[in-house]
Formats: structure tokens, sequence, C-alpha cells
């Protein structure tokens, strides 16, 4: 869905026309807390947890499209932007807690555990990409409006939490998120007698992922255009588009899982 080629111009003979202001702005704070305990032998354990929010009023173009990073409501007033609000970077949660034991001895022996949780990515509940429903020029940068009365809206209002409170309204940037990451990796390491080394060099084993949260491209559109509908334009020019709620809102368009890797080293421990 396209505007008509050079309707929407706002300066005849331009496809786009940018300039750059000192306008932009990114609030970013975080606090957290560590709590370890290193034991020559025996057990060792550790935990960190960091909580932290980041807001800014620049939207990040992962297309590479300078038009995808344009504001969908370029006439805001200042000081009430749609554009402003949780940034394409926030990740509010992150934990790792980790585990060990070694064993005493010339040839020690240690295993261990490290689990890491971060919390997902934000995006703006919209349209498929290629969707230009403001007739800006982008496909990629329209928030859907969340309207219960959309055929199929009312159970995506039901079953995912951040739109509930959005309904009758313009979704808000960045109000809904993937779901949370999860890691586990495993890790080991043999002491080997080596004289010269007082015993310090140590065979080392690490496996990253063994078990992960799968990761991808996720489904962003909370309506689609009925291709069995019609799209109508009544006397003042206004379009009135042929939606329907999008089954698949929030869940993955292209799925993978996190590569799972097996790191062998040497350690000299001093």
């Amino acid at each position: 869905l396209v505007a008509t080629p050079g309707s929407n111009r706002a300066v005849a003979g331009y496809d786009l026309v940018s300039a750059m202001v000192s306008t932009g702005f990114q609030d970013h704070y975080e606090t957290g807390f560590t709590l370890s305990r290193e034991a020559v032998t025996g057990f060792s354990f550790g935990a960190s947890y960091t909580f932290s929010r980041t807001r800014d009023n620049w939207l990040v173009s992962w297309s590479g499209d300078p038009s995808d990073a344009l504001s969908p409501f370029p006439e805001d007033r200042l000081g009430d932007e749609w554009a402003e609000g949780v940034s394409d970077f926030d990740i509010p949660h992150r934990a790792v807690v980790l585990a060990g034991w070694r064993t005493p001895g010339r040839v020690p022996v240690s295993v261990g555990a490290r689990y890491r949780f971060r919390s997902g990515l934000p995006f703006t509940p919209g349209f498929r990409p290629g969707v230009d429903a403001n007739a800006d020029g982008s496909g990629r940068n329209d928030p859907a409006f969340v309207d219960d009365a959309i055929p199929g809206l009312g159970q995506l209002i039901s079953d995912n939490s951040c739109l509930s409170d959005q309904v009758g309204k313009i979704a808000e940037r960045n109000s809904c998120r993937e779901q949370a990451n999860h890691a586990l990796d495993l890790s080991a390491a043999v002491g080997l007698p080596v004289r010269s080394l007082g015993g310090r060099l140590e065979l080392t084993i690490e496996v990253f992922n063994v078990a992960s949260t799968p990761v991808g491209v996720v489904d962003r559109a909370l309506v689609l255009v009925d291709p069995a509908g019609t799209m109508t334009t009544d006397p003042q020019g206004n379009v009135t588009l042929p939606l329907i709620a999008n089954p698949r809102f929030g869940k993955f368009l292209s799925r993978r899982s996190e590569p799972r890797m097996v790191r062998f080293g040497l350690r000299v421990a001093y």
C-alpha cells in the first residue's frame, strides 16, 4: 500500500528533503547489585542483576532507509511528540547467576554453570513492511490504531497486555515487547601437573547456549490490509482501509536459536 507517486511530496521535484536539528536526546539510567563468593576450592557462586530504563526521541532505521526513521506524525507539537518514548535499545532487566565447584590437589578439577537472562526488545504495534498507511513515503514506520471494532482485534487485545490500555488510541512507540531471553552455559577445567608453572596451567572447555530461548524476527503487524475488502475514499479525500487483525502478532516471522558454541583453551592462573 503506497501513495500515488508524487502526490505526497512536500517540496515539488524532491522525493525526500531532510534537515539536521539539535533536538534529539536519550535518557538512560540503571542500578544493580552483585553478590559473589569466590573460593580457592569448594563451592563458589555469583549473582548480578541490573535494572535500567532508556528513553529517547530518535527512531532507529534498521533497514538503512532514511525515510524509515521519519516520525509518522511530523506535525506533533514540541514536548508532546509521538516519537518521545521507550528507546529501541531499552532492556529493563538483565541478570546472571553462576555457580562452580573446584577440587583440591595437584590436578584440580572444576565445573561450573552460568544462567543468563534479559528482557525482550521493545517494538511498536503497526503494519507489515511495505504498508505506507500515512503516505509519508516509508512503509515501515506507521503505528496502528488499536480499534477493538476491527475483526479479530478483541482477541489480540485480551491476549496481549501491552494493548489493553491503548484501545481507541494510536499505539504508543515501543509499547510491546518480544519474549524474554534465557540461556545456560556450562564449563569445566582440569589442572595440568606442569612443575615449572606450579600446577597453575589448566585445560578448559566451555559450552555456550546449551539451552537458550529461540530468537528471530517478530511479526510486529497488529493489523493487516484485508485483500478481500475494498478501500474507499470519501468526498473529503479520507481513505478507509479494510483492516483485519493479524493472528500472528508478536510471533516469529523468522525463527532461529542462538548458536551453540564449544570453546577449548589453556589458562594460566596467577
